[in-house]
C-alpha cells in the first residue's frame, strides 16, 4: 500500500485570531499495495486556545476486496418460463415471515407488441440472486422466491408492468384433504369436540397449527416446511465473512419481554334437545269386529314407537277390553294371541 500527503509547509500552526495564516488541511490517498500503511504525524501548536485536530483514517484489506464477489451480484427473474432479467426496472422486494405466505413485488419493462392479461394472471414467477466467482468462470444462484402472479398493474405511459406475487401456501392448503394436511403437520392435534369439522383446508390447517409450537410455510423453492420455534442444536447458516465494522447485536426492549404466560382451555360440547309425546289409543272388541282387524297389543305399540326413533320413557298402561261381546246374537271372546 502506498500513500501520499498534500504538503502543508513547515510553518507552525497559529490560531486564526493570532495570525493571518490560513488553517492548514490534510488529505491522504491510499492505493492498493502489499505494504503496511504508515503515516507518521506530528503537530506543533502555539496558541492560547485548546488545540483540536480531527483525523480519521479508513484502511480496507485488499485481500477481502479480492475475495469478495459483491460487485458481481445481479438479479434474475423468470415469468412462465421466460427470462425477464434484462427488463427489471427498479428494486425487487420479497416480504416473508414464518407461518405466512411470502409476497414479492417487481417492476419490468414490457416488450413491444400486444399485451394479453391472461398470459400474466397466475403465471409462475421465480426470483434469483446470481453472482460470479472471482475468476469469472463459475456462476452461483441463490433462489429468493418461487410463486405466482397474484395481481399486476400496467403502466401504458412508461410501458412497464408491476407484479405482486405470492407463494402457493394458501392454495396448497385449500386444495389438500384433511388427511393430507394432517400428514404435513405431524404431532398436531384435532378434535371435533373443540374444532369445527365443516371448514376448508386453510382453516383446518390453522386449527391443527394452534396445537403445535411450530410454523408452516413454503421455502424459497416453494417446498412446504414445518419449522419448530425452539432453536436448533446446529445452525442452518454460518456467516464467516463479515464486512468490517458492520456486526451489530440488537436486544429486545425490556417492555417487550414476556413476563407472564396465560393458558386458556376451551371445550365445545353438543347440546341435546328433548321432545316428549304421549300416545293414547282406545280399541275394543266392537272396533275389531267392525274393522276386521286384530287387537293391537302393548308390545306392538312399543315396537312401533322404537322403530320410529323414539324412546319409551314410562311403562305403558294397558287396560284389557271386555273378555267377550254379544253382537247380534254372536258371542265374541277376547284372545291375547289370536285376537278374537
Amino acid at each position: 500500500m502506498s500513500y501520499a500527503t498534500t504538503p502543508y509547509g513547515v510553518t507552525p500552526y497559529a490560531g486564526v485570531e493570532a495570525s493571518n495564516a490560513a488553517p492548514w488541511s490534510l488529505s491522504l490517498s491510499v492505493v492498493k499495495t502489499t505494504a503496511s500503511p504508515e503515516f507518521p504525524l506530528s503537530l506543533a501548536v502555539t496558541c492560547e486556545v485548546t488545540p483540536e485536530f480531527p483525523l480519521s483514517l479508513a484502511v480496507v484489506d485488499p485481500v477481502a476486496i479480492t475475495e469478495s464477489a459483491a460487485h458481481a451480484w445481479s438479479r434474475g427473474i423468470t415469468v412462465a418460463g421466460v427470462d425477464w432479467s434484462a427488463r427489471l426496472v427498479g428494486p425487487s422486494r420479497v416480504d416473508a415471515e414464518a407461518g405466512a405466505s411470502a409476497v414479492a413485488s417487481v417492476t419490468m419493462a414490457l416488450t413491444a407488441g400486444a399485451f394479453d392479461p391472461a398470459d400474466w394472471t397466475g403465471a409462475e414467477v421465480i426470483l434469483d440472486y446470481t453472482w460470479t466467482s472471482t475468476d469469472g468462470l463459475t456462476t452461483y444462484t441463490l433462489r429468493q422466491f418461487t410463486g405466482q402472479v397474484d395481481a399486476f398493474r400496467l403502466d401504458p405511459a412508461r410501458k412497464t408492468i408491476a407484479l405482486t406475487c405470492s407463494d402457493r401456501r394458501k392454495g396448497l392448503l385449500l386444495g389438500a384433504s384433511q388427511a393430507q394436511i394432517a400428514a404435513m403437520l405431524p404431532d398436531s392435534l384435532w378434535s371435533d369436540a373443540y374444532f369445527d369439522a365443516d371448514v376448508d383446508g386453510l382453516r383446518y390447517a390453522e386449527d391443527r397449527l394452534s396445537t403445535l409450537a411450530a410454523d408452516f410455510d413454503l421455502d424459497a423453492d416453494g417446498t412446504p416446511r414445518l419449522t419448530a420455534w425452539a432453536a436448533k442444536a446446529s445452525p442452518d447458516w454460518t456467516i464467516d465473512r463479515i464486512v468490517a465494522d458492520t456486526l451489530a447485536v440488537d436486544f429486545a426492549r425490556h417492555t417487550d419481554l414476556v413476563h407472564q404466560v396465560e393458558v386458556g382451555l376451551d371445550y365445545r360440547f353438543s347440546r341435546l334437545r328433548l321432545r316428549e309425546a304421549r300416545i293414547r289409543y282406545e280399541f275394543d272388541l266392537l272396533d275389531m269386529i267392525n274393522d276386521s282387524v286384530a287387537m293391537p297389543t302393548s308390545n306392538l305399540v312399543e315396537a312401533a314407537v322404537e322403530n320410529a326413533g323414539w324412546d319409551v320413557l314410562d311403562a305403558p298402561v294397558y287396560r284389557r277390553p271386555a273378555e267377550w261381546l254379544d253382537y247380534g246374537g254372536t258371542y265374541y271372546i277376547m284372545d291375547d294371541e289370536n285376537g278374537v
